[in-house]
């Protein structure tokens, strides 16, 4: 996803961070782990103000 979209893999992993933050709060605990380094795109749209899902077609 990063090189399709032009982040960087460091750019990419701060927009994870971000957005794991964001659902934490939600009260998502099952995004607290440290081994979870996936997050729903609609969250990520949420954080980044993109609809990413239309620009991956």
């Amino acid at each position: 996803m990063q090189v399709k979209l032009g982040y960087s893999p460091s750019q990419a992993s701060r927009i994870v961070k971000l957005t794991k933050e964001q659902l934490l709060k939600q009260g998502f605990g099952w995004y607290g782990k440290k081994g979870v380094d996936r997050v729903p795109v609609e969250a990520v749209d949420a954080v980044l103000g993109l609809k990413l899902s239309q620009l991956e077609g």
